[in-house]
């Protein structure tokens, strides 16, 4: 990957759009120096970010101002002012729409608590997911295998990461431990895993 500037796509002819390479590596330089402070957290501070951050995203108001709703209204505008993305997928869209509101509106009647937040949680997951190991298949040229299986892997991770969060408080220790082991357990295999795929 000596390449600093990725083409994603064409505008009118010869106009083309880039992504700096550098730019998109700044970005995800944020679960690094969360990794270090974790570290530096359990190691020499004694728990003290630990104890003191928020236990939940949700309850941090400036996490949710500045990624959360932005993201929100910008898809909605995006979806909304588009007409030719609307008019191509409008089948999509409508089913799409229908099944959810199905889902959400019928599911949560009959579905567990417990069952119905995991499998919102896991296409939450997903969806997000899907979208970072996009970029990722653009810059590095995965092929489709590597694709998926990484994705996997992450979806799995981020899930079980996600359920350590979130639903920790409705948890045993022991089951929280599980979770925390599976989860590093993952990590591991997806960061190894991704260098031995780049190689290739």
């Amino acid at each position: 990957m000596s390449a600093q500037m990725v083409d994603v796509g064409e505008l009118s002819g010869a106009r083309r759009l880039s992504v700096s390479f550098r730019v998109l590596l700044g970005l995800y330089a944020i679960i690094p120096v969360c990794l270090l402070l974790q570290v530096f957290d359990g190691w020499f501070w004694q728990g003290f970010l630990k104890a003191h951050l928020p236990s939940s995203p949700n309850h941090f108001l400036l996490f949710q101002i500045l990624f959360g709703t932005p993201h929100i209204l910008a898809s909605t505008l995006l979806l909304a002012t588009n007409a030719e993305y609307v008019q191509r997928y409008q089948r999509n869209l409508l089913v799409m729409t229908a099944a959810i509101a199905v889902f959400f509106g019928v599911g949560s009647l009959f579905i567990p608590y417990r069952v119905f937040y995991v499998l919102v949680a896991g296409w939450t997951v997903f969806h997000v997911l899907k979208q970072q190991h996009g970029i990722g298949r653009g810059v590095c040229r995965l092929p489709s295998w590597a694709f998926y299986y990484l994705l996997c892997i992450s979806v799995a991770a981020g899930l079980l990461i996600y359920i350590g969060i979130f639903l920790k408080n409705s948890l045993e220790p022991s089951q929280v431990l599980l979770i925390k082991e599976s989860a590093g357990v993952l990590c591991a295999l997806l960061f190894v895993s991704a260098l031995y795929i780049q190689q290739l």
